[in-house]
């Protein structure tokens, strides 16, 4: 209707028609070009609220999942540590017989860390990502993703040297001691190895010269892995803290943008 308008002023030179018709038609068209580039901002918005909390969601469990592990690996320092100061005095394992037996089961078993990193995945593999409108946000999302990939925090290392000490485990300790202790926790009431039982397990484990020897590489990577943890949980927490303000902030933009 505006073209046939157009088209008739056009024929009779009707020029204030003309530029008011033309007029009408460009204002048309801006208006459709805004609507359009505001309805494609709201989905981007939208796409980047859903990505924001599901990493933030991630992150969580990965705080929390780091420092559990954390934990773990405290005490098995602890343990590492009771053993050496029990082979240089072994009167530390008769007074603690059942402790000195756990902590030879216990020292070399070690963890990996479960971070939730294949959310991460998709959304990156899918371009999700790209609608992250933070860069500095996103680069520091790839850069803790990178470092706690499955096999950044276990080393090799690490667990050839769990494995070694494991089968020294299992000749310092007899299978009845082992028995007695099999199923208890460590916060159990005290086992029925008696004094002689724990001065026999240092005996034995001091018999082998390479368990003796692992046992303070053992320990220090034990420790390396508690501070490792640690600092993966407070990136994760910060991480997370960011990504929160980050949603909040979209939030905010979006109602002062639908305010009247």
């Amino acid at each position: 209707m505006i073209l046939v308008r157009l088209s008739r002023a056009l024929r009779r030179q009707d020029w204030l028609a003309v530029a008011i018709e033309a007029g009408i038609v460009m204002l048309g068209v801006f208006l459709a070009i805004q609507a359009n580039a505001f309805w494609q901002d709201a989905q981007a918005r939208s796409r980047e609220a859903g990505i924001l909390q599901r990493l933030t969601e991630d992150l969580a469990r990965d705080q929390q999942s780091a420092a559990v592990l954390a934990r773990l690996y405290e005490r098995r320092a602890s343990q590492a540590r009771f053993l050496i100061e029990s082979l240089e005095t072994p009167s530390r394992a008769s007074e603690d017989p059942c402790g000195t037996a756990r902590a030879v089961l216990s020292t070399g078993f070690v963890r990996r860390a479960e971070f939730n990193y294949l959310a991460y995945e998709e959304m990156k593999a899918a371009g999700d990502l790209d609608f992250l409108h933070d860069w500095n946000v996103r680069i520091e999302i790839d850069d803790y993703y990178l470092d706690v990939a499955p096999d950044s925090l276990t080393s090799q290392s690490h667990l050839f040297q769990a494995n070694l000490f494991n089968r020294y485990a299992t000749q310092a300790l007899t299978p009845d001691q082992i028995d007695e202790l099999y199923g208890r926790t460590e916060e159990a009431a005290a086992c029925a190895l008696s004094a002689d039982d724990g001065l026999a397990i240092i005996d034995r484990l001091r018999a082998s010269e390479d368990a003796t020897q692992i046992l303070p590489a053992l320990y220090a990577q034990h420790l390396r892995q508690v501070r490792r943890l640690e600092g993966y949980g407070r990136r994760a927490s910060q991480l997370r803290e960011q990504l929160l303000a980050l949603h909040a902030g979209n939030r905010d933009a979006a109602d002062a943008e639908s305010a009247p």
